[in-house]
């Protein structure tokens, strides 16, 4: 049952609950979980097998899973993490790990390398004295060590920063420190969400706090740029868009016939299997929607009423009714984690503060009856524009309006600050005549070449 657009989706796999590190702040690592985590492990038979599952979900429904993101704990240290990967590769799946550097043997970097892995993430949350504490002694300099390694057998290494109130005036430092110091390709954060032993941090952000944050973040990250370093910073959290609306940078064009354009990747587009065959609404946070290889994944993705809720906005007590809802979302995570419900409002979102506002109607506005098929529940996946943007990408740019208007707002940032407060006047005034996607497609190839996510594109962090 094919369908007009194919939806790309990703797996997040905790392969084992096994750790060198018993993280301080660890949001994954819970007392009251990790003995019967660990004493459940899936066979490597099982694991194959919800593979085999999946795979069969995307030959009936034909949708594409081709990015498989490997963490635990740390995967390596699942005795078989070998064969798991090799049956991934057979099948032609992408491979990204999330692990430590402590399992980065000469002989392991190999395997890796062999294997085709894409990246290796490991965490760097503060300077060393900071990191060192959060992770145990001489955690800082094996990461670092390691970042050359894995470049020496290409493999593209790249640095997460979990932001605390704890940390959080080391994460300009370490932007310095890893854009001058090391060979890293990429590096982001995300905010702590409070599950877990994270739950032991008790100082709390508040909004306007975050802004500042996040704010400083960005001038940080154009003013390296601007030396000529060369680094990616991404913008993880949704609320960059916030702030870069704000500053004329970006707008949250979304149709309404869209089920989201961009934003929390909850129930959409990502899906995370842990390591007894749960499968979580989202890694962060600890609300299981299903149970394999005992369930299909069909059944999960397609049945689950709680994914199904997070795919329509009525069940948001707040995002739902925003005019950023189809482009943000928050993040459910770190809501369960401050208030014990994903769908409760968020107290970290600083929308009511931005002085700017809309000019067009945004906000979700129509129901979508929780009691639907499996083929109408698939559409809902199906219908996010990221999927449009892939499939349809070479008809939009051989569309001469369009790369018209790229092309001027990517060599002259008054006109794409211009064309960022009204993109409806603006495309009006010049005697334009644009659908709804295509003028979503100029707004989302904006925010992606400004973040470095569009191939064979000038990139700009002005």
């Amino acid at each position: 049952m094919k369908q007009t657009v194919s939806p790309t989706l990703s797996i997040q796999w905790h392969l084992t609950t096994n750790c060198n590190n018993k993280c301080k702040h660890c949001y994954m690592f819970d007392e009251d979980t990790y003995d019967e985590e660990r004493n459940k492990e899936l066979s490597t038979v099982e694991i194959i097998d919800i593979i085999d599952d999946i795979e069969s979900f995307e030959d009936k429904w034909g949708a594409n899973i081709n990015s498989f993101f490997m963490t635990g704990g740390d995967p390596l240290l699942r005795k078989d993490w070998e064969l798991i990967f090799e049956e991934l590769k057979k099948k032609g799946k992408n491979i990204y790990v999330m692990g430590n550097p402590e399992s980065l043997t000469e002989d392991n970097l190999k395997k890796l390398s062999d294997l085709e892995v894409k990246s290796f993430q490991m965490s760097l949350d503060g300077l060393e004295e900071t990191h060192d504490y959060y992770r145990n002694n001489g955690s800082f300099k094996r990461t670092v060590r390691a970042i050359d390694k894995l470049r020496e057998h290409d493999i593209k290494p790249s640095i997460m920063f979990t932001l605390t109130p704890e940390n959080k005036n080391e994460l300009i430092p370490l932007m310095n420190f890893v854009a001058k110091e090391t060979n890293v390709l990429g590096f982001a954060f995300d905010i702590l969400s409070s599950v877990g032993n994270a739950q032991g941090i008790e100082k709390q952000f508040n909004a306007l706090e975050l802004k500042e944050i996040f704010t400083s973040y960005l001038e940080e990250k154009r003013r390296l740029h601007k030396e000529g370093y060369k680094l990616f910073f991404g913008e993880k959290s949704n609320f960059f868009k916030l702030i870069r609306f704000e500053e004329d940078n970006y707008y949250p064009y979304a149709p309404e016939e869209l089920t989201a354009v961009s934003g929390c990747y909850i129930g959409l587009t990502c899906f995370t299997i842990i390591s007894d065959g749960s499968v979580l609404a989202c890694r962060r946070f600890p609300e299981k929607v299903g149970q394999m290889p005992k369930e299909s994944f069909e059944d999960i993705l397609l049945g689950s009423e709680t994914l199904r809720k997070f795919r329509r906005p009525d069940f948001y007590e707040e995002c739902g009714a925003c005019d950023f809802f189809k482009v943000c979302r928050g993040c459910p995570a770190v809501t369960y984690g401050l208030t014990g419900d994903a769908f409760s409002k968020n107290p970290l979102c600083f929308r009511d503060s931005l002085s700017k506002k809309n000019t067009l109607d945004l906000k979700p506005k129509k129901s979508i009856k929780l009691d639907t098929t499996y083929e109408e529940e698939f559409d809902l996946i199906a219908n996010h524009f990221n999927n449009i943007f892939k499939e349809k990408y070479s008809d939009f740019m051989n569309d001469e309006k369009i790369l018209m208007l790229i092309g001027k707002f990517l060599n002259d940032i008054d006109e794409k600050q211009s064309y960022m407060k009204d993109p409806d006047k603006y495309i009006t005034n010049c005697s334009f005549n644009l659908n709804e996607l295509q003028k979503t497609f100029i707004n989302y190839y904006l925010l992606r070449s400004k973040q470095g996510k569009v191939r064979n594109v000038k990139r700009y962090f002005l």
